[in-house]
């Protein structure tokens, strides 16, 4: 197969495109981050026109984790509600706003502030005609119910906002509001919204398929409550009302745990490959735990541990998001590939070392409630991470470019 060829079949469908581009930025970005952490825990500090930070919450959130979601949105979405598919040109227009705006805000490591800003503005345009094509196609359904694909919508202006705000702050870094709405909306709404709203239908689908006569499903009211809650918790982190965690999340942990009971979340799965989706969305209630503790100790102390915020939220950032992003990305694969949905055990070890490394990133915040300076290992769980990650790319990357197993006469 030759380069041309193998460019046509990467861009033929959205997930092909957007998952090879969010394994490259994955592995990329995580690495070019701890090592950043490790420099500045040995005192050997590159010198940037900008805190680095700014970056790294860009680019993991806006960016990287937000071209993986890209690749499953923009392949199931037009699905949910009787529509048409994506072409080649809408998926390469996304593609060349959101990952490419993601390199060239990368780019300011070298070129300074003004490539951040060119770059986050990109991201941000492409976030806006993103929402936009969503509601064009939400509201040309005449699907009945239309709650779930809603709710994933909602989630996309979440982030369009969020992205916008990152973009006010780096004009004027004077207004650290704007930086923590932007953190707000992307992590504590945008995120988790999207992936629970990717969950509420797609767990049982793939539950019910694989266990035949079972008949697990969502409440759209959980799904609701879901989105409001996250609304006041991202809300509560950037007007600084952390203390109040203590009610939201205790909510939404209510609300979640019904769910999961409904989803029979402990029974036995008949595939490892089922279990991931299991496994990964358990680290949310985790998170939420975690935050719980944080406000309530707020309350009677009038001041939030920043160790309780930062294991909920890596509870959530590995745990959570990366975890389902393996899941997902490994059962679509798999799945649009003509392959069988069977993982073997070299997949199975990595998602487990996965779970390791989140384990091990939150244990090292917790750590720093006996000492501090045991936080000072937290960053080796990124080069764990990138290690298990790296490969599971190794065997799946390539699967982008080719035909399915099934098809082999196909074209692109």
């Amino acid at each position: 197969m030759n380069l041309k060829t193998k460019a046509l079949w990467v861009t033929s469908q959205p997930h092909r495109l957007f998952f090879a581009s969010g394994t490259l930025l994955m592995i990329s970005t995580i690495f070019w981050w701890v090592t950043y952490l490790g420099h500045k825990y040995f005192h050997v500090i590159p010198q940037y026109t900008f805190d680095p930070k700014l970056l790294h919450s860009l680019l993991m959130i806006y960016v990287t984790l937000t071209t993986y979601i890209l690749g499953f949105i923009l392949t199931v979405y037009p699905k949910w509600l009787g529509g048409q598919s994506i072409g080649r040109t809408k998926i390469l227009f996304f593609w060349a706003l959101i990952p490419v705006g993601g390199i060239v805000a990368w780019s300011g490591t070298k070129l300074g502030q003004p490539a951040l800003i060119a770059g986050s503005t990109m991201v941000s345009l492409g976030f806006a005609l993103l929402a936009q094509h969503l509601v064009f196609i939400y509201f040309k359904s005449n699907m009945p119910d239309r709650t779930q694909p809603f709710m994933a919508l909602c989630a996309f202006i979440a982030g369009g906002i969020g992205s916008a705000y990152f973009v006010a702050y780096t004009w004027d870094m004077d207004q650290i509001f704007y930086y923590q709405v932007s953190i707000g909306l992307g992590v504590y709404l945008y995120l988790p919204l999207v992936i629970l709203s990717v969950a509420f239908r797609m767990l049982p689908f793939f539950t019910n398929i694989l266990l035949g006569n079972e008949a697990l499903r969502g409440f759209p009211w959980v799904l609701k409550a879901w989105g409001f809650l996250l609304v006041v918790k991202a809300s509560l982190y950037f007007l600084d009302l952390k203390e109040w965690y203590l009610l939201s999340d205790s909510l939404l942990l209510l609300v979640t745990l019904w769910q999961f009971k409904h989803w029979r979340f402990f029974a036995p799965k008949p595939k490892m490959l089922l279990s991931y989706l299991y496994i990964a969305l358990a680290w949310f209630p985790l998170g939420l735990v975690f935050f719980i503790i944080g406000g309530a100790l707020a309350f009677n102390s009038d001041f939030y541990p920043p160790i309780f915020e930062l294991a909920g939220l890596h509870s959530w950032a590995i745990g959570f998001f990366s975890s389902m992003i393996y899941a997902m990305t490994t059962r679509v694969t798999l799945g649009h590939s003509g392959r069988s949905l069977d993982t073997t055990k070299f997949e199975d070890r990595l998602f487990w070392l996965l779970q390791f490394t989140a384990f091990y990133r939150v244990a090292a915040e917790l750590a720093g409630l006996i000492d501090y300076s045991y936080t000072f290992w937290a960053f080796g769980a990124g080069f764990t991470w990138c290690f298990a990650f790296g490969l599971w790319a190794w065997a799946y990357f390539p699967i982008y470019f080719k035909t399915r197993l099934d098809q082999p006469d196909a074209t692109p």
